[in-house]
């Protein structure tokens, strides 16, 4: 589910017999519920609209999702060493790059 450049889960709360959701990819917490699809998807625009309402009367500047692009620079014989790499294993230097990020925070427990 997407409102204003926002992404939200919805799962289904057995014990509360209710849709609950969390805005995802932000530091603020905002979560939301309802009993229905509908009722659900405009507790979440609410709270979204809420949220940047409520940032702008305290003059600060709202949480943005990622926009899962990340622009880096390596040295080129690192950048060569990736491309001949990803080449070999037939993927793309992005994919590859994905795996190598994985695994480093699978390794020290991040993800």
């Amino acid at each position: 589910m997407k409102y204003k450049g926002y992404t939200a889960d919805v799962r289904y709360s057995e014990p509360d017999q209710l849709l609950v959701g969390r805005v995802l990819d932000i530091n603020d917490i905002i979560v939301f519920e309802g009993e229905s699809v509908n009722k659900v998807t405009s507790a979440f625009h609410e709270m979204v609209d809420d949220y940047l309402t409520d940032c702008a009367k305290d003059g600060r500047d709202p949480d943005k999702p990622f926009s899962g692009k990340l622009i880096t620079r390596m040295p080129p014989d690192i950048h060569r060493q990736v491309f001949v790499t990803a080449k070999r294993e037939e993927v793309s230097i992005n994919s590859w790059l994905v795996e190598a990020v994985e695994e480093k925070l699978a390794k020290s427990g991040s993800l």
